[in-house]
């Protein structure tokens, strides 16, 4: 049950709004806190071994951020976001739990860590949509590359966004954008990548959603 935050802005984000959203999310997580955020042509990432309470949100001028509060299945080890030098993710559900030296062979990937959630990055890089793979998940990703994120979630995990004329927040529940004094809450589409760039959200169909047919 971890929590994840994604945030992009035309305009530079407030740093209380940020605060404010990770109080909101401690309650599905916590075990650990961490963030990335683009800055000066850079991923930059920050994970501590705490709740998202503890966590000193800095006053950088950013306008790309994500977050994630971790409750762990498993050992503390390798906390979210997983990153690289081009893509940074977060991610509320489970992918593969099977033992993670197997992983390389079972989807000829090469691995940093022994998250699960490395699964859903590695297919990000290699143009194969996470929505495609078995298991549960809402992720946000941030993209280096053309400063824009993408969401999405499969019919296991909740994912719910909020939009004005500068700000699109993304959050894992209604509850946590309500109790951050967020209105307009929208329920996002089972199957769906959305692409979110300088404020505006495209949409991409990846496969049929069994909620739909339900």
């Amino acid at each position: 049950m971890c929590g994840v935050i994604g945030i992009n802005s035309i305009d530079y984000i407030d740093p209380n709004i940020i605060k404010k959203l990770l109080e909101q999310t401690r309650i599905r997580g916590l075990h650990a806190t961490g963030v990335s955020f683009i800055y000066n042509g850079r991923i930059f990432s920050e994970i501590v071994p705490a709740p998202s309470t503890d966590f000193r949100v800095l006053d950088f001028k950013i306008k790309n951020f994500i977050a994630h509060c971790r409750y762990s299945t498993s050992d503390l080890q390798y906390n979210q976001p997983i990153f690289n030098e081009n893509f940074s993710i977060v991610h509320n559900g489970v992918i593969d739990q099977s033992d993670p030296s197997g992983w390389a062979k079972k989807y000829n990937m090469n691995f940093r860590t022994r998250n699960d959630s490395e699964i859903i990055l590695n297919s990000w890089e290699k143009n194969q949509h996470p929505l495609l793979l078995d298991g549960s998940m809402a992720s946000i990703i941030l993209n280096l590359t053309n400063k824009s994120i993408n969401f999405f979630r499969n019919e296991q995990r909740p994912l719910y966004y909020t939009q004005n004329e500068t700000t699109t927040i993304i959050a894992s529940t209604f509850d946590i954008l309500k109790r951050s004094g967020l209105t307009n809450i929208i329920k996002t589409k089972p199957c769906v990548d959305y692409m979110l760039k300088d404020n505006k959200i495209t949409e991409n169909i990846i496969r049929e959603s069994l909620e739909d047919l339900q």
